[in-house]
């Protein structure tokens, strides 16, 4: 069987598609109504942005890559990097939250969170909005 919304093939047994959460009927009730979606709170993880690890990703990729090239040691350019991949992490916790939760406002909160987030009440600002319920 295969989810009428995205196509992804699921179980026979499943009542909703494991990749996007729409409702799955039987072939036997099937109708031509659009089907319902799943609270967003069921929705996979998988699903939100990773584009932001990415980046960060990249960051702590050149910043060991620029240490090595500057005669910095391998552990030390690797320690330095490491920190501030985990900062960068720590810092973008309202925008993951937000697009994890599937918040409709989680563009808004991402940039409040870019913007802002250096402020200490920007990222408090931006963590109570994004754990905020709708």
């Amino acid at each position: 069987m295969f989810c009428p919304v995205c196509g992804v093939k699921i179980p026979a047994e499943s009542s909703y598609c494991l990749s996007c959460g729409a409702k799955v009927l039987r072939e036997s009730t099937a109708s031509a109504s659009t089907p319902n979606r799943v609270p967003a709170s069921l929705v996979p993880a998988h699903q939100y942005p990773t584009i932001l690890d990415g980046c960060i990703s990249l960051i702590v990729l050149g910043l060991i890559v620029m240490g090595l090239l500057t005669g910095t040691g391998f552990v030390q350019a690797a320690l330095s990097s490491g920190a501030v991949g985990l900062g960068m992490w720590i810092y973008f916790i309202p925008a993951r939250i937000a697009f994890k939760r599937s918040k409709k406002q989680r563009n808004p909160i991402a940039v409040l969170n870019l913007l802002l987030g250096w402020t200490i009440l920007g990222w408090v600002g931006a963590l109570v909005w994004a754990t905020s319920s709708e």
